[in-house]
């Protein structure tokens, strides 16, 4: 059961994660229906795999609620949309408070490259730059769940380092 445990977690996120990128990168948006079946995929898991049941619970809702808190700030701001602060969650779900604190320091460096490029690219702002006319100029919007998934792969490889 160890073996099949050390295993199911990490596949079960890249699985969440690819799904995930995919849209976000093809239709701008996490549907929601993923978002649904990765937290009951990370329940079941953690009931299943707890040592009880209310363990098991404690760890997936506290996991899924500290992933929601970190996003929370940036999505108020407009910094981030409700399907990046809802996937965070459910990987939180997966992984547990602490370890999704680790993997959301990696999703942060991820995403600060990927606003440096953007910035560089555009040579202004991500979100806006209003000029003195008042006309908004907008660059496209970060996909962060590929800043998400990257802060992941980060924690697989040196989460003991964020």
């Amino acid at each position: 059961m160890q073996v099949l445990t050390s295993v199911s977690v990490p596949l079960a996120c890249m699985a969440l994660l690819a799904a995930a990128v995919y849209t976000d990168l093809t239709r701008r948006l996490i549907p929601n229906d993923l978002i649904v079946a990765g937290f009951i995929g990370a329940l079941v898991y953690h009931l299943l795999a707890a040592s009880s049941p209310s363990q098991g619970v404690a760890l997936a809702m506290g996991g899924l609620l500290t992933g929601g808190v970190l996003l929370f700030f940036p999505y108020r701001r407009s910094w981030t949309g409700a399907g990046d602060v809802k996937l965070l969650a459910v990987l939180g779900a997966w992984l547990g408070p602490a370890a999704i604190l680790r993997v959301f320091i990696g999703a942060t460096l991820i995403g600060g490259v990927m606003a440096a490029v953007q910035l560089f690219r555009y040579r202004r702002p991500v979100r806006r730059l209003c000029c003195p006319d008042g006309v908004a100029l907008s660059a496209p919007d970060l996909p962060y769940a590929l800043a998400i998934g990257g802060g992941y792969l980060l924690f697989l490889a040196w989460g003991n380092l964020l």
